[in-house]
């Protein structure tokens, strides 16, 4: 798939600017302040109507209007789709098509974005709901069924957390509840693992070529609350019960797969512990973009945010030529790169304006 199009209307530090895409490497350079990570972001947004910098949408819009709106052409095999997104004080206005569209769920699948930005340095440092984030969306992608699973349990979630915070509670319901979570707990937990093992599949040779050697051991763990595939439901319910004067006290379900983790280890080392800066950058940067070769159709959209600054040169030489053969890719970066073995298209931003410079295409 590729965004052919692009529209931002006063969104962030563009007041109204239209480009069109080409396949393969979009290289989007100009200082800092100049709109490049706004143009990212915008074609994140299509794909998971959020952005990857800020959970307020409403400091998406220009500082000098009430409303900011994203239009795009989307193609996917031999399918174009018109997307059209207006967010203002009453909310969130999609439409694809020239059809209203109710439900973001319905517009999951349209388009797939994988993701670097500066603040995935703390990736493996930071809390386990990025973690958990990360590996929710890439399954939801390719698996609508798990999609269903997750808002189902986060509806019982919700249910059951909310009795204890009642003076009286209602065990009955709760066992009812906590039955009912274990069921999709297990769908899901199958689910995970299954991904896991295919993404453990294809990082090491991913990891291998931004290195450029071969670097030890290195594989994605999945630290499931329970990893028992036979006995899985018993030891669940015993869990819960176990963990049920906890919830009392706590007055939430302090255990379930919404407390999940997951650690990326080389050999034997947790790279969020014991990894140098420099490895868990390269690390993460290889879980990212792992994903796009477990798709065989519709591959994903490449955003890499000033990926290339913190690399040394044989790093960015071996990226660029891993992503080369990627359908599309958009790479911000304060500067120009020049590497005749890589085919770019280049666009330079200045103040809010973007500008088509060609590219090196034979």
């Amino acid at each position: 798939m590729i965004v052919k199009s692009l529209e931002l209307i006063n969104f962030r530090n563009l007041k109204k600017e239209k480009v069109e895409f080409l396949k393969g490497i979009n290289f989007l350079y100009g200082n800092n302040g100049s709109g490049k990570t706004s143009i990212a972001e915008g074609i994140y947004y299509l794909s998971s109507m959020r952005s990857f910098r800020t959970s307020k949408e409403n400091l998406l819009i220009n500082q000098e209007s009430d409303y900011f709106q994203i239009l795009a052409e989307i193609c996917n095999n031999f399918e174009k789709n018109k997307l059209i997104i207006t967010y203002d004080s009453k909310g969130k206005h999609i439409f694809l098509n020239g059809n209203k569209i109710s439900k973001i769920s319905e517009l999951f699948h349209l388009i797939n974005c994988l993701y670097f930005i500066p603040k995935d340095t703390e990736f493996f440092k930071g809390p386990p709901k990025i973690r958990r984030n990360f590996i929710n969306m890439n399954i939801s992608k390719i698996d609508t069924e798990y999609l269903k699973l997750l808002m189902n349990y986060e509806k019982l979630l919700k249910s059951r957390s909310d009795i204890f915070k009642k003076e009286k509670l209602d065990y009955r319901l709760i066992n009812i509840l906590t039955n009912q979570m274990i069921e999709i707990s297990y769908k899901i937990y199958q689910k995970r693992k299954k991904y896991i093992e295919q993404l453990n599949t294809v990082l090491p040779t991913v990891f291998n070529k931004i290195v450029g050697k071969t670097y030890g051991n290195i594989h994605f763990k999945y630290l499931s609350f329970i990893d028992n595939k036979l006995n899985y439901k018993e030891i669940a319910k015993a869990k819960y019960q176990e963990s049920l004067e906890e919830d009392k006290i706590k007055k939430i379900t302090t255990i379930g797969i919404h407390k999940e983790d997951y650690a990326l280890f080389i050999d034997d080392n947790n790279i969020g512990l014991y990894g140098s800066q420099g490895e868990n950058r390269l690390a993460i940067l290889s879980l990212k973009l792992s994903p796009y070769y477990l798709i065989d159709n519709n591959k994903p959209i490449v955003i890499l945010d000033d990926v290339l600054s913190e690399l040394d040169n044989n790093n960015q030489n071996n990226l660029l030529n891993l992503i080369n053969e990627f359908e599309q890719v958009f790479i911000t970066s304060t500067t120009k790169i020049s590497n005749k073995n890589i085919n770019c298209n280049y666009f330079k931003l200045e103040k809010g304006k973007i500008n088509f410079e060609g590219g090196n295409y034979e």
